[in-house]
């Protein structure tokens, strides 16, 4: 199912349409972690998609110090997504990287990410004292264009804390979007739209989604890998 363009995407009901057993059948294989097709050819620009986007720090230094890192870091994502009506879906914070993912509307994706980390670079230049490049290349950003990919994205980001080693449960973790999806706490500007395609029913599609990510993590473990390979494009100014 190919999703329809832009705005906010009226999600069908995985399990009506088969879905369910469809990812199910991907994780035994160990399909659905690697994340879709391939992407197409660069364009350059990205209007009216689900993006799954990343960026890290220039050789590999901390994008985070301190907890008012993550904050102001965060705030400036909610800023700019909203002047440039960009939905943001999901996001991770980790040490010296990235990941989001979003829905961009008319507005190139890349204008939102263009300003966010030029303004978090020159933040961190001035509050830390460094100088130089802090994200050390172009931002990476993929297109999702099937429903089960916008899925696996949304479980791939939710998962790195867990990957990376920074916690045993990943709602322990404060700079996720997980414990917005379980409803721990709330950010009014990140969209939790996509549940709708676990159960009409909030509270049943929660925890589904909570099974869903769990199998991922189960997953992860007996294959020893990361859990994420695909090829992307790179797109704008880190700095």
């Amino acid at each position: 199912m190919v999703l329809p363009p832009g705005g906010t995407v009226p999600f069908r009901l995985l399990a009506g349409l088969g879905y369910r057993r469809r990812l199910e059948q991907m994780d035994r294989l160990g399909v659905v972690i690697e994340v879709g097709p391939m992407p197409r050819k660069p364009r350059g620009i990205i209007v009216r998609s689900f993006v799954h986007i990343t960026a890290k720090g220039n050789r590999g230094v901390p994008l985070y110090h301190r907890d008012s890192d993550y904050r102001f870091f965060l705030s400036c994502l909610r800023d700019y997504a909203a002047r440039d009506a960009v939905r943001v879906h999901a996001f991770c914070l980790l040490g010296n990287h990235f990941h989001l993912l979003v829905e961009a509307t008319d507005t190139p994706v890349s204008k939102m990410m263009h300003t966010l980390l030029h303004r978090y670079a020159q933040y961190v230049n001035r509050i830390h004292r460094y100088w130089g490049h802090l994200f050390g290349d172009r931002f990476w950003a993929r297109v999702c264009t099937e429903e089960y990919d916008v899925l696996s994205v949304l479980r791939y980001v939710h998962l790195n804390p867990l990957r990376a080693g920074l916690v045993r449960k990943l709602e322990l973790y404060p700079w996720s979007s997980h414990r917005i999806y379980l409803g721990i706490t709330g950010l009014p500007w990140v969209a939790t739209t996509i549940l709708q395609s676990f159960h009409a029913d909030r509270n049943r599609a929660v925890a589904a989604y909570a099974e869903f990510v769990a199998d991922g993590a189960r997953f992860c473990a007996h294959r020893g890998q990361d859990g994420h390979v695909t090829k992307a494009r790179s797109l704008g100014s880190g700095n």
